[in-house]
């Protein structure tokens, strides 16, 4: 799989990577606002759709 193509056809989550499950947040992510408020944020919301992604996607 070449980086940056995704390998199914759904829209992807917010914070989801190029890769279908794994999510990023803080300074991970392609222009990070580097503050730990961000991140923090950032993580509770990766939570909330990896969530989402283990009721519709996973298996």
């Amino acid at each position: 799989m070449k980086a940056g193509r995704r390998s199914y056809s759904r829209e992807p989550y917010l914070l989801e990577s190029s890769v279908p499950g794994p999510f990023a947040c803080g300074d991970v992510r392609l222009s990070p606002v580097k503050r730990v408020a961000s991140a923090v944020g950032e993580g509770s919301m990766a939570i909330a759709f990896m969530h989402r992604y283990l009721q519709n996607d996973g298996r």
